[in-house]
């Protein structure tokens, strides 16, 4: 979901460290659909290291299976991703 270099499997599911939990569709290269008790439901687009979404503008930022994402009210994660999903803190 967070790296746009690689071909993602089509399912991927991510849990939150206050045991939220969301499923990600990729429905293609750029567009994916998150839903799940995290609170970030809705459809995704991805243009290099920037999200846009319903919740407004995320920026991505590192290489590799661990990422900070910064979101539109200047939240910050920590994202450890694998293949199949991941885990955010």
């Amino acid at each position: 979901m967070f790296d746009n270099k690689k071909q993602r499997p089509g399912v991927q599911t991510f849990f939150g460290s206050d045991g939220s939990s969301a499923t990600v569709f990729n429905s293609g290269s750029n567009m994916f659909t998150v839903t799940g008790s995290n609170g970030h439901d809705g459809i995704y687009f991805q243009t290099g290291n920037m999200i846009s979404g319903p919740d407004g503008i995320h920026t991505v930022m590192g290489n590799g299976p661990v990422k900070t994402v910064f979101g539109p009210n200047g939240e910050a994660h920590t994202v450890f991703e694998n293949g199949f999903g991941g885990t955010v803190l």
